[in-house]
């Protein structure tokens, strides 16, 4: 489902986009689309590593993670 959206932007881009737009033969707000969903992966992407980063510095995490992964080691040299 598509839902209309209207919005502004600052000159230079509305410039950029339409010479990547007729560059790479996408309508602008396909270009647009690409683009939002592209940043919005990126920023999924970042959170999935800060939440890393924060379980890393976590002693209680490390040492969960690290009893599991000798259980899952002593399950492995069963095989």
């Amino acid at each position: 489902m598509k839902t209309a959206y209207s919005s502004t932007l600052p000159s230079d881009l509305l410039e950029q986009l339409e010479a990547f737009s007729n560059r790479l033969h996408i309508p602008k707000n396909k270009l647009i689309e690409l683009s939002v969903r592209n940043y919005l992966d990126k920023l999924r992407q970042a959170e999935y590593i800060r939440s890393f980063q924060r379980a890393g510095a976590d002693e209680e995490q490390v040492e969960l993670a690290e009893a599991g992964l000798e259980d899952f080691l002593e399950l492995v040299e069963k095989l």
